[in-house]
């Protein structure tokens, strides 16, 4: 299509850009927790769910489509703050709210000890994505098999669960 059409359907590059982060970030959330299931669909203890979901998420977080798309969307921020927002809320923050209702849940069975569900989320995906999320948005050659995401989100949910786990 022409650039008019572009122009005329979306408005601005800007408009055009958050249609795209909206679409992507969307589409991955959208699959992680398909992936993952409801919480009534989910089998297994509060510690094999969230091995599941880490490693669901870390994987799906590592497409180099997706790191691509992270980079572009990181160095157009400052230009356009409305794109950040959009990948903040379409993706880290949307799946704290989700994580944060099962870490509550694992508090009021009392299997969890914390005192701000949404926080310990927070804390949760960064513990599971830093190491490999930070090389490869730095170092764009780096890549990691399936193996070794596993065991970076695996070490992560283990050393949130060893900390909030009840004494």
């Amino acid at each position: 299509v022409s650039k008019q059409t572009v122009y005329k359907h979306f408005g601005s590059k800007e408009e055009l850009f958050v249609a795209i982060i909206e679409a992507t970030v969307g589409d991955v959330m959208d699959e992680l927790f398909e992936r993952v299931g409801s919480p009534q669909d989910r089998r297994g203890g509060l510690e094999e769910e969230l091995l599941t979901t880490g490693r669901r998420l870390i994987v799906l977080v590592m497409q180099p489509e997706l790191l691509a798309l992270r980079r572009l969307m990181t160095g157009e921020a400052s230009r356009f703050p409305r794109l950040g927002e959009v990948w903040w809320q379409g993706g880290p923050a949307r799946l704290a709210a989700g994580l944060a209702e099962r870490l509550q849940r694992a508090v009021d069975d009392g299997e969890l000890a914390l005192d701000d569900p949404r926080l310990a989320a927070e804390q949760l995906q960064w513990l599971i994505l830093s190491i490999p999320l930070n090389r490869a948005m730095l170092c764009p050659g780096q890549a990691y098999t399936t193996v070794e995401l596993h065991k970076y989100a695996d070490a992560g949910v283990r050393a949130f669960l060893a900390a909030h786990r009840p004494r």
